[in-house]
């Protein structure tokens, strides 16, 4: 599907990886790679054929025609005279849209055998700009756009390519992602940032997926590794499944990458509804706290006029201008600080303050006279945090998860939760309490789940979702007191790495023996379970 390279210090960055099978290009040397192309680091498949062919970065397909030859002075007299706008600024490279004026730089940077080597034989080489231009047509016409170019960032000129391939039918929430670089931007470390970044605005941009994935040709052991620093895991290796340049070569297949989002809960859009709608007055200016990778500012950025987000970790605040596309979110902006010191704010000058699974952090003393001086009269303040999952079909696992998550034993979770934050979390956050005088028609709307089934529990539900097992199994370990449990015991690794077993392991191991619909499963790790959330809203008015 692709072949990646690495962008570090000993690695060879430009080498792609792609592995779908096209029929091969009417040229003199087939492309064997992205990498070859340009490609530094691909997870996915990129090919570029004649014209009528299909191509696509990472294994991207179009049903568009390639431009002919013949047309190229035509397509290149309506490029525009300034490139598109970036969707990722990142601090060693932007990835922008393509158009017609990159045709030059790109062929110049693709036109490499050492990148197509390892790319499809689609890939052409040499790259002529005539094959940059059918290929810059092809990515232009789709949309949604897929494929994107790499530019330094100082003169926005294209050094590389990055994309996705989507699935189709019963695999329409899984997508391919492919990338290359020139090979004069190798050892530097921006294949690895790309492709990084990059998957997590993909998962972020299409809601739907859960899984991107990537194949690499055997030998090409940069690529691998830069998946892997990437956050993307081996999982397979096919033996003796391509060809290139004659050689017969194994394909270890696949390489996937599963959303956060895929293990975390999202945010049922009734939740939003109840805060907009319990909302007085001007919507002129809202603010995020603790407002991590965006998701709730652009969420609000259609209701207000201005959306600022902020959190007190600097990596958040540059990954969340990283997913905040410009071009999409002309609205939002994102500063650096804590919920209990806002001095770029002015007095009474803000509309709603909100924040999602943030509040349990912050300091009473320090947060609500800084909310008393920058909200407006008849401002409002939305908190809100979700807590513990039910397994809300299984009492005997949801039981054991209790136990396991709060239980004090050398082999349980308690000990390694942050308080008082988590008390709080499982408290819904009736702790905090917006003082009387300064606020009013205080509301607090909160959900506790059951075990007799889905909504079988108590108030209004915001967060639940079908997962599989395994995939239980994953968010726990996104858990913070798993963190602190695995610094602790890091010799214990998961069985899924070829460990003894971890805590989560162990777990499952009690949750499957207690539950028999679990253990007649013969992949039970595969079962599908109904999950719900427990979950606590704080509504309040400024006076």
């Amino acid at each position: 599907m692709s072949n990646l390279a690495s962008s570090s210090a000993g690695e060879d960055p430009a080498r792609g990886n792609y592995s779908d099978v096209y029929p091969p290009p009417k040229i003199a040397a087939p492309l064997q790679s992205l990498k070859d192309v340009g490609v530094v680091e691909t997870v996915g498949q990129t090919v570029q054929e004649d014209p009528g062919a299909e191509e696509g970065l990472q294994g991207l397909q179009t049903n568009e025609k390639v431009l002919p030859a013949a047309g190229l002075a035509t397509h290149l007299s309506k490029s525009a005279t300034q490139p598109p706008e970036p969707i990722l600024r990142l601090r060693k490279s932007l990835i922008r849209s393509l158009h017609p004026d990159d045709a030059a730089a790109l062929a110049s940077q693709a036109s490499n055998l050492a990148i197509a080597r390892w790319m499809r034989n689609a890939f052409p080489h040499p790259y002529r700009v005539e094959d940059a231009a059918n290929w810059i047509s092809i990515a232009t016409s789709a949309s949604p756009h897929h494929n994107y170019a790499i530019c330094r960032p100082e003169e926005n000129t294209v050094i590389g390519g990055i994309g996705l391939k989507p699935g189709d039918d019963v695999r329409y929430r899984t997508m391919q992602i492919g990338y290359w670089l020139g090979e004069e931007h190798w050892r530097q470390g921006i294949a690895t940032e790309a492709v990084s970044v990059f998957s997590e605005w993909t998962f972020e941009q299409f809601k739907h997926v859960i899984r991107l994935e990537a194949e690499v040709y055997q030998g090409n052991d940069s690529s691998a590794r830069v998946l892997e620093k990437a956050g993307y895991t081996f999982e397979a290796e096919h033996r003796n499944v391509v060809e290139k340049m004659g050689v017969v070569m194994n394909v270890k297949s696949t390489f996937s990458h599963a959303s956060y989002a895929a293990f975390r809960p999202s945010y049922s859009p009734s939740l939003y509804q109840i805060i907009i709608g319990y909302h007085h007055g001007p919507k002129a200016l809202c603010v995020d706290l603790g407002s991590g990778h965006g998701v709730v500012v652009r969420e609000f950025a259609s209701f207000f006029d201005r959306v600022i987000g902020t959190d007190p970790s600097s990596g958040m605040i540059q990954q969340a201008r990283s997913l905040t596309s410009t071009g999409a979110y002309p609205n939002v902006t994102y500063e650096q600080a804590s919920a209990e010191s806002l001095p770029f704010l002015a007095d009474h000058s803000v509309d709603m303050v909100v924040s999602g699974q943030a509040a349990h952090w912050f300091d009473p003393e320090g947060f609500f006279p800084e909310m008393k001086r920058v909200v407006r009269s008849g401002g409002t303040l939305a908190l809100w945090c979700y807590k513990d999952h039910f397994f809300v079909d299984y009492p005997s696992a949801t039981q054991i998860l209790n136990r396991y998550s709060y239980g004090e034993g050398e082999r349980e979770l308690g000990p390694y939760w942050q308080q008082p934050g988590r008390s709080r979390v499982q408290n819904k956050l009736r702790d905090l309490r917006p003082p009387e005088g300064e606020w009013t028609d205080v509301q607090r709307i909160e959900y506790e789940p059951g075990i007799k089934g889905p909504k079988s529990g108590e108030g209004t539900m915001f967060l639940s979702r079908r997962m599989t097992l395994g995939d239980c199994m994953n968010y726990i370990r996104t858990w913070s007191a798993f963190a602190g449990w695995q610094e602790k015991y890091p010799h214990l690794k998961k069985r899924e790495d070829g460990g003894s077993g971890d805590v989560i392991d162990e777990m499952f191991d009690d949750m499957v023996e207690s539950e028999p619909d679990w253990a007649t499963c013969s992949d039970w790790r595969g079962k599908e379970v109904n999950i719900e959330w427990g979950s606590g809203l704080v509504l309040a008015r400024k006076n």
